[in-house]
């Protein structure tokens, strides 16, 4: 498995009271990310988030302190990559209050929101330490990160986070008796359930604290398409098996890096590019009618048809075999370089060129009206 770690964050404060509270999302986010957002506000008034400027999102705590003074409230969801830098609107009703935000874009996790995120009922109390409550799963000794959150009434500051969670440590204030603060930290391992243990505040408040654990990713297995009609770009990084389309038709850019295995069609119809990188496997037809490029680089097997009509490049490089058609009609040039075995037609009716380069086989016809070597 993966830690989870943060590609991003930000940190936004309303330093006066309102009721329409600034909430930064992070400069930098990637489809499948998971986005966390912190607010803590005086009072305890009803937030309603905003899920129409960055799509829906899932509350995962909506928490008062000791005598309505405060309020902790977190929001999660699953990036589809279009929230960089967006400012969402959360308002707090009726009630006009200050506040302090954290969000976070967290990569290299498990996915979902049900399988991937564990998060405790928060803990309140009034004293100098906010103590995060354990976070007691079914995961096992998996990979995880896990997040300490508190928010505390009158803008106290943190003198001193959990033992332990070094990680991303925040810690912020919105200012004056009126006020609120907001402080976090992670740590990652693989111990299973995790217990922070306390936060220090300078003087003792009311707070709201809660635990937030975050299983890592692990190898992935593809059963079905990766991507439909209009997707414009479906990476596959590290450990991972694609069993069917990896991307459809209107699909610019298919990708699969590491090792990797598809055994379906890479793209079809209208697709762009389709690209194999490193050490893997294609098993059927890499390109159909309208694409203009598939290329396989490294140590590859290609046992169907590369490219069909009216492509107009198909290009083997490095060490690999090719046990069928190349090209068909309409293909402008393929091209095979460096140790290549080729069993069938090079190229049919209508290609322009077939070019064999350093050692190489062939064990049918080469061209129509050509000899063979």
């Amino acid at each position: 498995m993966t830690q989870p770690t943060v590609r991003s964050s930000d940190t936004s404060v309303e330093t006066g009271n309102t009721t329409t509270h600034s909430v930064l999302l992070p400069p930098t986010v990637a489809s499948g990310d998971l986005l966390l957002a912190f607010f803590s506000c005086d009072g305890a008034p009803t937030v309603t988030w905003d899920n129409s400027t960055a799509g829906t999102w899932t509350v995962q705590v909506d928490t008062a302190g000791p005598s309505s003074a405060n309020k902790l409230v977190i929001y999660a969801k699953v990036a589809d990559g279009t929230e960089d830098g967006l400012t969402l609107s959360v308002s707090t009703g009726a009630s006009s209050e200050q506040s302090v935000h954290r969000t976070l874009a967290i990569q290299d996790w498990e996915g979902t929101l049900s399988g991937g995120l564990n998060v405790p009922t928060a803990a309140t109390g009034t004293s100098t330490t906010p103590d995060p409550p354990a976070a007691t799963d079914s995961w096992g000794t998996v990979d995880r990160k896990t997040i300490a959150v508190m928010g505390n009434d009158f803008s106290r500051t943190v003198s001193a986070y959990p033992s332990g969670y070094t990680l991303n440590q925040f810690n912020d204030t919105s200012g004056g008796g009126a006020g609120c603060g907001l402080g976090s930290a992670g740590r990652n391992g693989n111990e299973g359930s995790q217990n922070p243990g306390t936060f220090t505040i300078d003087s003792s408040d009311q707070w709201v604290a809660a635990t937030i654990s975050i299983q890592g990713s692990s190898a992935t297995t593809a059963s079905g398409d990766l991507s439909d009609a209009g997707a414009s770009t479906t990476p596959l990084r590290g450990s991972s098996r694609a069993a069917s389309r990896l991307s459809a038709a209107g699909a610019s850019t298919a990708t699969l890096r590491g090792a990797t295995r598809a055994t379906s069609r890479l793209s079809t119809a209208g697709a762009a590019t389709a690209n194999l990188v490193g050490s893997k496997r294609q098993l059927a037809v890499l390109t159909t009618a309208g694409a203009s490029t598939a290329i396989l680089r490294g140590s590859t097997r290609q046992s169907a048809v590369l490219s069909a009509a009216g492509a107009s490049t198909a290009t083997l490089q490095g060490s690999k075999r090719q046990s069928a058609v190349l090209t068909t009609a309409g293909a402008a040039t393929a091209t095979l370089a460096a140790r290549t075995n080729a069993a069938s037609d090079l190229s049919a009716t209508g290609a322009a060129t077939a070019t064999l380069d350093t050692p190489a086989v062939s064990i049918a016809t080469i061209q129509p009206g050509m000899s063979h070597a």
